[in-house]
C-alpha cells in the first residue's frame, strides 16, 4: 500500500474516531500510522484531523510539510514544531508513543544542538505581537501561528487580558502585561511537556551557541530563569557565553532589567563589556534644541513653504553613515536605537521618488492605503490605489490627507523600490550568518511609504529595522522593551508622551536604527517619502 492511500485511509479513520469514536481508537489508528509511516505521520494525521478546529494546527502542518525535504538525519521532528507553536495536546500525543525524545537535539545545519525546549522559548516576540494585535482587534482569538485555545486553559494571566473588563477595546496594549502572560503560557507547557531536563537545560544551539536560558533572558522570563537555577546541576549553565561571548545578565541588562544582577557571573563578551556596562539607563536629551526651518524637497512641500525641526534626539546621533563595526558593536549587538545624520543624502532613492519622477515613473503602481500601517490586521479599513490616484486626491492641499501609504517589498527589484540598497553599507560587513530569514520569507522586509502631515505609525513592535527618509521630517518615540506598547492610535500634534520614552526627530536623509522589541510610535511633520526595512538579528530568533 503506498503512503498516499495510507495517509488517506488513517486521515478518514482518526478523523471519525475524534468526532465518533473513543480515545483508545484514535489512540490506535495513531499507532497504526506511526508505524507506516514514521516520526512525521504522528504529528500529520493529527493536525489534518483536528485542522478545522484550531487553525495553528494547519499552520504547523505547513510548516512540517515545508520541511518534507530535509533529511531525517537533521534530528528536526514534528516535536520541534509542536513546541514552537505551541500545540501542548500535539506535543503530548507525540511524546507518548516513545519514538520521540523530548529533549531531542537537531544534529545537523544552524539549529544543530536545538532541542523542543529551544523551540519552545524561540518565538515568545511572535506570540507577543500575535496576542496584540488580536486584542486590539476585540479579542477575537484568532492567532494563526499558534494555539490560543490551549494557552488559554494553561495560562490565567493569558485568559485574564480576555477576560478583563475593557481589554478588547481598542485600548493601548502594554507589552509588558502580556510578556508575562505569553511567559506564564510557555512556562506551563515547558513544565506539563516535561521539557527541563539536564540535557535540554546545558544544549547550545550551533549558529550563536545560545543556551535555553539566553533565550529565556531574550523573554525576559524570570521565573523560568530561577527554575533552571534550581534544577541546573552547576552555576556554569547560566554562565555560559554565546558566540559574542553574551551571558543572560547581558541579554537582560540590555534591556534595562535590573533582575540581572542575579544571573551576573562577572563575564565580558568580545568587546569586553560587562553585564553592567551595557545595562540601558533611562533617557537623557543628548542633544541641545536648536529648532530651525527647511522646506520640504523632491516636489513634496504642498505649500508649506517651511518646516520646522530640532536635533532635539534623546539617543545616540552620528555624523554619516557607521562602519559595519561600529554599527554592530555599539548597537545591533546591544539592542541600542542610532540615528545617522544625512546616511543617506546621496541615495539614488532621493531622484526616484521626487513627487514629478513618481507621477511620471510609477503613477500606475499599486499600493495599500489605511488610516496607519497594515490597517487590516487590526480590524481597520485598508484599499489598493494607485500612486497616481493617492496624490492625486489626496496631496493637493497643505492639510493633507489621513490616509497613509505603506507598500511592502520583499525584493528590490519591482520598479518603484529599485534601488534600495540591501543591505545598506553599515550592515554589509557583518557576516550573513548573524542575519536571519524565516521559511519561506525573504532575509528582509521593506516598505515604501508616503504620508502627509500629521499621518504617522502608532506604537508597535516588530524585529530589529532601519529607516531612511528621503523627504520631510518624522517625530519619534521610543520605548525600551520593558516600557513599550501596541496602540492603533496615531501620535498628535499635542501627543504628551508617557515617562521613560525616548524622543527624536527625523530629517530628509537621516537613517534610524530601532532595535528588535523596542516599542515606537511616529508623526509625520509634514509629508514624508521614504523606505523602512525589518531584518532579522540572528540574536534574537533561534
Amino acid at each position: 500500500m503506498n503512503t498516499f492511500i495510507i495517509v488517506v485511509v488513517l486521515v478518514l479513520s482518526i478523523t471519525i474516531a475524534i468526532y465518533f469514536g473513543t480515545e483508545e481508537s484514535l489512540e490506535t489508528a495513531i499507532t497504526t500510522f506511526l508505524n507506516e509511516i514514521g516520526e512525521r505521520g504522528d504529528a500529520l494525521t493529527l493536525l489534518i484531523s483536528k485542522g478545522r478546529r484550531y487553525p495553528s494546527r494547519m499552520h504547523l502542518l505547513e510548516r512540517i510539510l515545508q520541511e518534507k525535504e530535509v533529511p531525517k538525519t537533521t534530528g528536526l521532528t514534528a516535536v520541534h514544531f509542536a513546541a514552537i507553536h505551541k500545540e501542548h495536546s500535539v506535543l503530548d500525543s507525540l511524546l507518548k508513543h516513545g519514538k520521540f525524545q523530548r529533549d531531542a537535539k537537531v544534529v545537523s545545519g544552524r539549529l544543530a544542538g536545538a532541542t523542543p525546549l529551544h523551540f519552545a522559548l524561540s518565538s515568545c516576540m511572535q506570540q507577543k505581537i500575535a496576542v496584540s494585535r488580536d486584542l486590539l482587534r476585540g479579542g477575537l482569538m484568532e492567532l494563526d501561528a499558534f494555539n490560543l485555545h490551549e494557552g488559554m486553559t494553561m495560562s490565567p494571566s493569558l485568559q485574564a487580558l480576555y477576560t478583563a473588563p475593557g481589554s478588547t477595546a481598542g485600548k493601548p496594549v502594554s507589552m509588558s502585561v502580556v510578556g508575562d502572560a505569553v511567559n506564564h503560557w510557555n512556562n506551563e507547557l515547558i513544565l506539563r511537556s516535561d521539557l527541563l531536563s539536564e540535557v535540554s537545560i546545558s544544549s547550545t544551539e550551533a549558529s550563536l551557541q545560545r543556551t535555553p536560558a539566553h533565550f529565556s533572558a531574550l523573554c525576559e522570563n524570570i521565573e523560568l530563569l530561577n527554575i533552571i537555577k534550581e534544577r541546573a546541576s552547576t552555576k556554569s549553565v547560566l554562565a555560559k557565553q554565546d558566540k559574542l561571548g553574551q551571558t543572560v545578565a547581558h541579554y537582560l541588562a540590555a534591556k534595562g532589567n535590573p533582575a540581572y544582577k542575579a544571573f551576573d557571573y562577572d563575564k565580558k563578551d568580545i568587546l569586553g563589556r560587562s553585564a553592567s556596562d551595557v545595562f540601558l539607563a533611562p533617557p537623557t536629551q543628548r542633544s541641545s534644541v536648536k529648532e530651525s526651518t527647511i522646506q520640504v524637497g523632491g516636489g513634496w512641500s504642498l505649500g508649506n513653504a517651511n518646516i520646522s525641526v530640532t536635533n532635539n534626539c534623546d539617543i545616540d546621533v552620528v555624523q554619516g553613515e557607521l562602519s559595519p563595526d561600529r554599527f554592530f558593536g555599539d548597537y545591533l549587538s546591544l539592542g541600542r536605537p542610532v540615528l545617522m545624520k544625512g546616511a543617506a543624502s546621496s541615495w539614488g532613492l532621493k531622484k526616484r521618488w521626487t513627487r514629478d519622477s513618481i507621477l511620471k515613473k510609477y503613477s500606475k503602481f499599486e499600493v495599500e492605503v489605511g488610516a496607519i500601517p497594515y490597517s487590516s490586521l487590526f480590524g481597520m479599513e485598508s484599499k489598493r490605489v494607485t500612486l497616481g490616484e493617492f496624490i492625486k486626491k489626496n496631496m493637493s492641499e497643505p492639510s493633507g490627507s489621513k490616509n497613509y501609504v505603506f507598500h511592502t517589498f520583499g525584493d528590490p527589484d519591482d520598479g518603484l523600490t529599485a534601488s534600495v540598497p540591501h543591505p545598506p553599507k553599515f550592515l554589509k560587513g557583518i557576516p550573513s550568518s548573524l542575519l536571519r530569514s524565516s521559511p519561506g520569507e525573504p532575509q528582509f522586509k521593506g516598505q515604501f511609504y508616503l504620508g502627509t502631515r500629521g499621518t504617522g505609525a502608532p506604537e508597535h513592535i516588530h524585529s530589529d529595522a532601519w529607516n531612511a527618509l528621503m523627504y520631510g521630517a518624522k517625530s519619534w518615540w521610543l520605548a525600551p522593551p520593558q516600557k513599550s506598547q501596541f496602540s492603533t492610535t496615531v501620535p498628535p500634534g499635542d501627543y504628551k508622551p508617557r515617562d521613560g520614552l525616548f524622543y527624536c526627530q527625523q530629517a530628509e536623509g537621516d537613517i534610524l536604527f530601532v532595535p528588535s522589541d523596542w516599542g515606537h510610535s511616529t508623526r509625520n511633520d509634514d509629508t514624508t517619502v521614504g523606505v523602512a526595512v525589518e531584518f532579522r538579528f540572528a540574536r534574537s530568533f533561534l
